[in-house]
């Protein structure tokens, strides 16, 4: 009769078999699923990642566990094979949207989520409605502003005609940390200009990532609210929903919660 230990030995080394034969693709997928993300991160180590949506897992693997530099990396890589996405940034800023009412109008910056999505904040235009949406002031078109059901500070605008521009890469909140330094597209002389902001402070969402980002910013006002704000890597780290909480101070809502308004459809 075999004992205890030696059964377990047993059956340790058949799972040893049944992980080592396992397609390593499907071991990737099942461990980035099981949130397992240093374990997928070993099984990528085995297989050449080829499909868009395993690389975008493994990137995401890597702002899990804070690997900084192999992040930047593979966003260089994904950048060099899509130039245009590369200059996805230099169109962000200058999104806005509009809305008029018998009592004024009121336009506020905007984030593209796709070609026909844009999100902005409710600060101003709290209820939603009929709005236009331009981009870089030239290309304008109509849309319906309805309050994201996920949040209490956000609208997304479906537009009536598809906007011909790429939408912005977003970044993952896991890598953003008080301290660091990010972007904020300040108006000057008619045109954007990158300026830098400082995270102070954040509030966590189970305790390990932000949820929203408290920045700082001299001359921050109403006029801000809706705008992208950047990381160093040219990725989209959240927008401004609120300006008026905190005296120079920027509420930010992080691109983890964009990213599932994005997908959501």
């Amino acid at each position: 009769m075999t004992s205890l230990k030696e059964r377990l030995t047993t059956w340790f080394v058949l799972l040893t078999q049944v992980d080592v034969a396992q397609e390593p693709v499907h071991l990737f997928r099942e461990r980035y699923a099981n949130g397992d993300y240093p374990g997928a991160l070993t099984a990528a180590q085995r297989f050449d990642i080829v499909e868009p949506a395993d690389q975008e897992r493994r990137r995401h693997a890597l702002a899990e566990v804070r690997d900084l530099t192999a992040y930047s990396a593979a966003v260089a890589e994904l950048r060099a094979a899509d130039p245009q996405r590369s200059r996805a940034s230099d169109f962000a800023p200058a999104v806005t949207v509009s809305s008029s009412t018998p009592s004024g109008s009121t336009t506020v910056g905007g984030l593209l989520l796709d070609s026909d999505r844009v999100v902005t904040s409710r600060e101003w235009l709290p209820t939603g409605g009929p709005v236009t949406v331009s981009v870089a002031g030239s290309l304008t078109v109509t849309g319906q502003a309805s309050p994201d059901p996920s949040s209490d500070q956000l609208l997304v605008v479906r537009v009536s005609t598809p906007l011909p521009v790429p939408a912005p890469r977003l970044g993952y909140s896991a890598l953003v940390r008080v301290g660091d330094s990010v972007e904020v597209p300040v108006t000057a002389a008619g045109r954007y200009i990158w300026t830098r902001a400082l995270v102070e402070q954040f509030t966590s969402m189970n305790g390990e990532r932000p949820a929203t980002i408290q920045a700082s910013l001299d001359g921050i006002d109403g006029s801000f609210t809706g705008r992208p704000v950047r990381n160093d890597l040219d990725e989209i780290v959240g927008i401004i929903v609120a300006t008026r909480r905190f005296p120079g101070q920027a509420t930010i809502i992080t691109a983890d919660t964009l990213r599932l308004v994005r997908d959501e459809r």
